[in-house]
C-alpha cells in the first residue's frame, strides 16, 4: 500500500487530529454535535460542541461541576494536537495554537497566575498524554472513520468507542 500524499495526507493528518479530540471527548464524557476533518473558515477540521448551561460561570464561582468541566475540557482540547503528533511523529504549533489558547484561558480560572495556569495546562498535557497513548488503538479507529466518513457525530464515536452487543432473538 502506497503512503497518502498531498490532500489525502493533509486530511488523514486532521482526521487524527480531531480523532484525538474525539475520543477524548467520549472518554471523559463531554458529548459534541459532530466532528469533522474538513475545512470550515480558518480551521481544517473542527469539533463542535454544545454550549455550557448557565450555570458555568467560571469568572464568579469554581464549584466541583465548574472544576470537573474544566478539567475535561481542558484535556479534551489538548487531546487533539497529542494524537497528531503521536501519528505524524512531529508537532504542529500553528494547528494547535487556537486549542492551546483556549486551554490556557480556561486554565486562568483555576490558576490564579500565569506560572500556575500554565502548570495547570502542562498537568492536564500529561493527562491527555496518558488517555490518548492508552486509547490509541480507538484513535486510529476513529480517524480512519473520519477520513471516509468526513463527519461523525458523538453516537457515531461513541459507538466505535464502546460497541454495543448485537443480541439475537
Amino acid at each position: 500500500m502506497t503512503e497518502p500524499v498531498g490532500k489525502e495526507a493533509h486530511l488523514i493528518r486532521v482526521a487524527f487530529h480531531e480523532a484525538g479530540h474525539a475520543v477524548a471527548s467520549v472518554q471523559l464524557h463531554r458529548p459534541f454535535k459532530y466532528v469533522t476533518n474538513q475545512p470550515s473558515g480558518d480551521s481544517q477540521g473542527h469539533m463542535m460542541g454544545w454550549r455550557t448551561g448557565k450555570w458555568f460561570r467560571p469568572d464568579i464561582e469554581i464549584t466541583s461541576r465548574v472544576r470537573t468541566l474544566i478539567d475535561a475540557e481542558v484535556s479534551v482540547l489538548l487531546a487533539g494536537a497529542i494524537a497528531e503528533r503521536r501519528f505524524t511523529g512531529r508537532s504542529n504549533h500553528v494547528g494547535a495554537k487556537s486549542d492551546y489558547d483556549v486551554a490556557l484561558n480556561l486554565a486562568s480560572y483555576i490558576g490564579g497566575s500565569e506560572r500556575q495556569s500554565k502548570a495547570y495546562v502542562k498537568w492536564r498535557h500529561t493527562f491527555a498524554e496518558d488517555l490518548i497513548e492508552s486509547r490509541w488503538n480507538l484513535v486510529e479507529a476513529v480517524a480512519r472513520a473520519l477520513a471516509k466518513q468526513k463527519r461523525m457525530t458523538f453516537d457515531d464515536v461513541r459507538n466505535l468507542v464502546f460497541p454495543q452487543p448485537k443480541f439475537q432473538r
